[in-house]
């Protein structure tokens, strides 16, 4: 198995979805809960360049900023869920985007794995859909858990 050779994990939370219509928690929050949790890990950053436009934004205009700010020296990876498979095609600047990063496909249950990217195998489900309806606070970071059990809580009735 190909081990990746990582210097600096970028999360960067969206606005909204180019493939979808609403979100359930705002991307204000969401970046906030991120930056929370990331703030316990050296090589993990997360940025605002997607969730502060105030619109969708595609991950090709999210690379060309990164390649801005980033000095590279190898192509990017850019790991997505096996969910976004099925629309992959469908992205913005599809094929200059393949070929500028390196795909990691995290696995996600109940969809097919049938691709050439690097696989990422994760042992639990981490759909945001499945997390709000069977949300439990032992399975949230627990510097947040409280807060996150309380907003869906909150939000959800």
């Amino acid at each position: 198995m190909q081990e990746l050779d990582i210097d600096k994990l970028l999360i960067i939370p969206t606005y909204l979805n180019p493939f979808k219509h609403e979100v359930f928690a705002d991307a204000s929050q969401r970046f906030i809960w991120m930056q929370t949790i990331a703030s316990q890990y050296d090589k993990v950053e997360v940025l605002d360049i997607e969730s502060s436009q105030n619109r969708s934004q595609p991950t090709y205009e999210t690379l060309t900023e990164l390649k801005l700010r980033y000095n590279f020296t190898q192509k990017p990876y850019l790991i997505i869920g096996a969910d976004n498979l099925k629309d992959l095609h469908r992205w913005h600047k599809y094929d200059l985007l393949k070929e500028e990063v390196t795909f990691v496909v995290a696995s996600r249950k109940n969809f097919k794995q049938e691709h050439t990217f690097l696989h990422l195998d994760v042992h639990c489900d981490i759909s945001s859909t499945s997390l709000r309806h069977k949300l439990k606070q032992e399975d949230l970071p627990d510097l947040l858990a409280n807060e996150i059990m309380s907003f869906y809580k909150e939000n959800n009735e």
